[in-house]
């Protein structure tokens, strides 16, 4: 409980994305990232309503860029939110939902032209064939670097951050190793 990083897995939680008990704990920033398959706002809506209505916990972000279009592609992977408690500024969201954006890998795009359920298959289907898990794995590769330098420079725009400076944070079995153009989450 005092560690300097919670995790926190969708376990069956009374909203879906466990955001309420990282706020609930204090956490001022937040990566979320849902696979829900519904569209973004449903279930970051939930969880923001039960927020405000819990803990008196504003979160302020738009997830319209993150919405798939017509055409099957949202125009970025990740929005950014503010935090507030009182009025004031108390942290950072940075919410990622499951989409596909244009500047995805070319086989993530690839596969999903083959397969237009992606990338919302159903998790009760859990017998992934080797390119469906490697689509996966390299859209959240894709995501997850995309959410990183969010809550660094503050903006989703996708153009890539400049002057990092080096990180290595681990949770678990996963490292993320940001030392400058050759990111990587692991």
């Amino acid at each position: 409980m005092d560690a300097r990083f919670l995790y926190v897995t969708d376990g069956g939680h009374y909203e879906n994305l466990g955001l309420v008990e990282l706020l609930r704990r204090g956490c001022s920033n937040i990566y979320c990232f849902d696979a829900s398959g519904g569209t973004p706002a449903a279930a970051l809506g939930d969880a923001i309503a039960l927020a405000r209505s819990e803990l008196g916990v504003e979160v302020e972000l738009d997830p319209k860029h993150v919405t798939e279009g017509e055409d099957g592609f949202a125009e970025r992977s990740c929005a950014v939110g503010m935090i507030k408690l009182g009025g004031k500024t108390v942290g950072r969201l940075v919410y990622v939902p499951t989409v596909l954006t244009r500047d995805a890998p070319w086989d993530v795009r690839a596969y999903s032209e083959e397969n237009p359920i992606f990338p919302h298959h159903s998790t009760a289907d859990q017998l992934y064939t080797d390119q469906r898990f490697e689509a996966y794995r390299a859209l959240g590769e894709h995501a997850g670097e995309r959410a990183r330098d969010a809550m660094r420079t503050g903006s989703a725009d996708p153009k890539p951050a400049k002057g990092r400076t080096g990180i290595d944070l681990r949770v678990g079995r996963w490292s993320l190793q940001a030392r400058g153009e050759g990111d990587s989450l692991h």
